[in-house]
């Protein structure tokens, strides 16, 4: 390790590998409190994105570039509606348990196998995924049942009042 350089021991990250994610990560952020254009709009400007990403990749101008054109990409496309993909939501919602459990999953591969990135990835994504459905049939789905009911706002002499 050279002077200057800062690791993250858990991660085996690097600052510059840190600073990079955050710049996604804020980017995301901030992409998600501008409204969605319109649909005919948002398709025009992703066929944009892609185009530019196609030519940042030509020029060698990836390095820049992908911090303009991957964040709206991904919102977009994650945002997008799958019909063919809409029986998954009958096995339940496993999204909160595969964010959940991904991450320990990971780390323990990591740390027990030291498998590589694909390995990695065709280990931990079935394993997160029956953990997601687990948690979401064993808790979540239970917890959720518990919950009281969201009190209804009154209006009474000009003044809102919040009644159960």
């Amino acid at each position: 390790m050279g002077a200057g350089i800062i690791v993250v021991p858990f991660w085996d990250l690097g600052a510059d590998r840190i600073a990079e994610l955050g710049v996604f990560f804020a980017a995301g952020g901030l992409l998600s409190l501008l409204p969605l254009p319109s649909e005919q709009l948002r398709n025009r400007l992703v066929l944009g994105f892609l185009l530019a990403l196609v030519a940042s990749l030509l020029v060698n101008g990836w390095v820049v570039a992908k911090f303009f054109l991957l964040p709206p990409l991904v919102i977009y496309f994650g945002t997008l509606r799958y019909p063919y993909l809409s029986h998954v939501r009958k096995v339940g919602d496993i999204s909160y348990g595969v964010y959940l459990w991904g991450f320990v999953v990971q780390q323990f591969l990591a740390y027990f196998l030291h498998p590589g990135h694909l390995t990695m990835m065709a280990l931990s994504i079935p394993i997160t995924y029956v953990l997601g459905f687990l948690s979401w049939h064993l808790l979540e789905k239970r917890a959720l049942r518990l919950k009281l009911p969201r009190a209804e706002p009154e209006l009474v002499a000009g003044v809102v009042k919040t009644r159960r």
